[in-house]
């Protein structure tokens, strides 16, 4: 009883690998394996990168902002249009390098997800999930492999991300002490390189263990595609389709085998087979005095050549030491050796017409 019920438990195991088809179906419902977190470092980077090149013109259009805002301070009330206006005019030229920036933002991370998944539309993904619903189920992902995996990879992010500012901030600290005694301007310009620098390294260090992720992902990915042995081979029906369809697939996979110089057979003088699938298609010249080869086969090959010598009427001979030793030596359209010609004339000597 206990065996029986060992072997029904093995049986209903998720032991098999998953087959191409359960991979395509799993793509065609958008189920492709991607980090977040990867994702998200290369959009955030993208982002400090863009603001990096655009540090100079932001901060003139931040004092060109300032002077305009400022430049109004005198006036009425009443005048509340004009100041409105060339608070519009003074604020353009930074909302459009913000907009460039998160369009090049949003870029980055559309790319990092192609990268990740390739380009898969599905609408499956848009319909509601009444499981997650389910009180039950919520307990059971808060307190899943899943969950841990995900909150240890929150600490770690988290630790990375201060040492690095830790690091960092304690290597500039005697430049941030005596950055009030510099102008504004020189001012604004350190500390803004202060930060892109500090966010490139930051970013660097999410970017590692966000690739970490993704492997990861990917492996869990395969993981929760995991397959029993009845739906393995069930897959593998599926693919292969049905008996006719595969006896066709084997006999075109045989004369793809043969090659062209099988079309040649029907011309032979007679064809050398041996035992273990061998066969060789020899042509006799006129005199008699030497031989060509037409197609040379083993295995699937072999047996084409000599079901197509059969149905042409060309006599196949069984000499498993003469086939072995044309199949070894000769390739299709060659002559024969001397030595080995002189066993075939004296093979066919023997043998009767449609052996």
């Amino acid at each position: 009883m206990m065996e029986g019920r060992t072997r029904k438990d093995r049986i209903g195991e998720r032991q098999y690998p998953p087959t191409p088809l359960r991979l395509a179906e799993a793509r065609r419902r958008g189920d492709v394996p991607r980090s977040a977190d990867l994702t998200r470092v290369v959009s955030a980077l993208g982002a400090v990168v863009l603001l990096s090149l655009a540090a100079p013109r932001l901060g003139e259009e931040l004092v060109k902002m300032t002077a305009a805002l400022l430049d109004g301070r005198g006036e009425s009330m009443a005048s509340a249009g004009a100041l409105a206006e060339r608070a519009s005019a003074a604020v353009q030229p930074l909302a459009a390098i913000v907009m460039l920036t998160a369009a090049g933002a949003f870029v980055a991370a559309a790319v990092a997800g192609m990268v990740q998944g390739g380009l898969t539309i599905s609408a499956s993904r848009l319909g509601p999930d009444l499981g997650r619903l389910s009180p039950s189920a919520g307990l059971a992902r808060m307190f899943s492999r899943r969950a841990g995996v995900r909150l240890l990879s929150a600490l770690v992010k988290l630790a990375a991300v201060a040492a690095v500012a830790f690091f960092a901030i304690r290597s500039l600290l005697p430049e941030i002490i005596r950055l009030p005694r510099l102008g504004g301007r020189e001012m604004l310009s350190r500390s803004g390189g202060w930060a892109c620098g500090l966010a490139l390294r930051a970013g660097a260090v999410l970017l590692a263990l966000a690739v970490l992720d993704y492997l990861y992902q990917r492996w869990q990915h395969r993981q929760d595609l995991m397959m029993t042995r009845l739906e393995y081979l069930e897959d593998l029906k599926r693919m292969e389709g049905s008996p006719l369809a595969r006896k066709r697939r084997k006999e075109l996979a045989a004369e793809m085998a043969a090659g062209p110089a099988a079309l040649h057979v029907p011309r032979a003088s007679a064809v050398i087979a041996s035992t273990s699938g061998r066969a060789v298609a020899l042509k006799l010249a006129p005199n008699r005095r030497s031989s060509r080869v037409l197609a040379v086969g083993r295995g699937p090959a072999g047996e084409r050549i000599r079901h197509i010598a059969l149905a042409a009427g060309v006599p196949v001979i069984q000499d498993d030491s003469l086939a072995e030793a044309l199949s070894a030596r000769c390739r299709p359209a060659t002559v024969v050796p001397r030595s080995q010609h002189e066993a075939v004339v004296r093979l066919l000597a023997r043998a009767p017409r449609g052996a």
